[in-house]
């Protein structure tokens, strides 16, 4: 499937690349611009696969998600109305194209009918490409520290853990290691921080130990975990000096260390904390806000008074909820919460059945969760949409095995 190849081109192969220029502030516009094309490049893609699918079968497949889809669309069709209405023309098409992606993306994969050792062959072919360009762009910026080479340590890993569920199925822990390894000293602390706390359900989990119990001993696990990597922290950071290929990674993480001196929520959330709060008193300022969102291309001023910095057309919050909200409103989010809700309570039961790539596939999208309440890729992030799309499919197949099982035990007893 083409749409397969090209992301595993441009997300297993380019992104840490692209993402490691970023960090070294290479030409940002150009950057953006070339980010912005492979955006649009996927969005028609998926588009033109869907078309394809639905003229060939002239029905649709799976009712539930396309008129969740349509939904979309009408929702973003409305955000476009809004968002001209208020003015807001800078990004108002580059908003609505990625909003559709993303379950434009899903619903093609869902359509594409692919087989299951499909799936796995991707997801393996993935994350062999994506830890060989992941390592390489992480181990340039490792040099930079060591020779004193300006650059912000902040090489996207969030992809990482997709390699990083896969090689702990497939019980290749020293690969597992590694990647953990590279993971933080890409200077993702967040990405980091989140992995360590789904981790233990993940592995209990691919133990067949029951859901509630998974819930019970995981937390447990998973809070400890997190207490052990305080005085972890505190300790490297007082041995900074010995750890030069970590350093300026290390001294990232001690700002959210409740342990350090340097401990400093407001600057190792960067601008966050002023996004969400300049964002929706902007956003209050328009009218009916509260219900239907401001629109597409919404922006707002954004005010740093600590670091005296201001910006007159900041675009989009580094937390998703409140993303979504300023562009959609309520009703929106509130749609998109249920649908979360709906679709993790028709996963979360096939995890037993001991399909170790579904598996993966729904933990990277619990991850994705979980990180969007840090940043605002929620939307953007293709792999997690493509996730949901094989994870609907493995369904679909697992189903299909079950009732075959079933249909074969009762003419066995008849």
């Amino acid at each position: 499937m083409i749409l397969l190849k090209f992301c595993l081109l441009y997300f297993g192969i380019l992104q840490p690349f692209l993402s490691l220029l970023w960090s070294n502030s290479f030409n940002i516009p150009l950057l953006v611009k070339i980010v912005s094309v492979f955006n649009i490049m996927t969005f028609f893609l998926a588009l033109s696969l869907i078309l394809k699918y639905t003229f060939e079968r002239r029905s649709i497949k799976s009712k539930p998600f396309f008129f969740f889809l349509l939904f979309i669309v009408l929702v973003d069709v409305f955000g476009l109305v809004v968002g001209t209405f208020n003015g807001y023309t800078d990004k108002l098409i580059n908003d609505f194209y990625l909003t559709l992606n993303g379950v434009f993306i899903a619903y093609a994969v869902y359509l594409s009918d692919i087989p299951s050792y499909k799936i796995e062959e991707f997801l393996r072919r993935f994350s062999y490409c994506f830890t060989f360009t992941f390592s390489f762009a992480v181990s340039i910026m490792v040099v930079q520290t060591i020779l004193n080479i300006p650059h912000y340590p902040a090489v996207a890993s969030n992809l990482a853990l997709i390699p990083i569920f896969y090689f702990l199925s497939k019980k290749r822990y020293a690969l597992v290691a590694f990647l953990i390894l590279m993971v933080f000293l890409s200077g993702k602390r967040s990405v980091f921080i989140i992995f360590a706390f789904l981790m233990p359900f993940f592995i209990l989990f691919n133990r067949g130990v029951k859901l509630g119990t998974v819930a019970s001993i995981g937390a447990v696990l998973s809070a400890s975990m997190l207490l052990i990597l305080l005085p972890v922290a505190t300790y490297l950071e007082d041995n900074a000096d010995k750890f030069s290929a970590g350093r300026s990674v290390i001294n990232k993480f001690a700002l959210l260390n409740p342990l350090s001196d340097n401990f400093d929520l407001k600057s190792a959330a960067g601008e966050r904390f002023e996004e969400v709060y300049n964002s929706i008193e902007a956003h209050h300022q328009n009218p009916y806000s509260f219900l239907i969102g401001s629109g597409n291309g919404f922006a707002y001023k954004l005010e740093v008074h600590r670091k005296d910095m201001i910006e007159e057309n900041r675009h989009g919050v580094h937390f998703a909820p409140v993303d979504f909200y300023t562009k959609y409103g309520f009703l929106f989010v509130l749609s998109m919460t249920i649908f979360i809700i709906l679709y993790l309570m028709k996963v979360f039961p096939y995890l037993k059945c001991g399909v170790w790539y579904f598996n993966v596939l729904v933990f990277y999208q619990v991850f994705v969760l979980f990180y969007s309440f840090l940043g605002s890729n929620f939307g953007l992030d293709s792999m997690f949409w493509m996730s949901i799309g094989f994870a609907l499919l493995l369904i679909d197949e697992i189903k299909e095995a079950q009732e075959r099982e079933e249909q074969s035990m009762y003419a066995h007893k008849t």
